[in-house]
């Protein structure tokens, strides 16, 4: 069924306030050490769960040849 009355702004937001965002866990790289995302590669190493998935030499030339262009 349709809601019978309209609900107000300060209705909704109110209802809404409660629903906030959560803080981004960070975990240590188990290679390097550094803090990194859950989930996501390590940016410093280019490992994730234990395997190289951002070769660190292709990082490196991509990042000198665009820098170059």
């Amino acid at each position: 069924m349709p809601p019978k009355k309209k609900h107000s702004k300060a209705r909704t937001r109110r209802n809404q306030a409660h629903t906030g965002r959560s803080v981004p866990s960070y975990t240590l790289c188990k290679e390097c050490g550094d803090p990194v995302l859950s989930h996501r590669t390590c940016t410093s190493c280019g490992y994730y769960q234990g395997r190289v998935v951002i070769s660190k030499d292709t990082a490196e030339a991509s990042s000198a040849s665009e820098i170059s262009s």
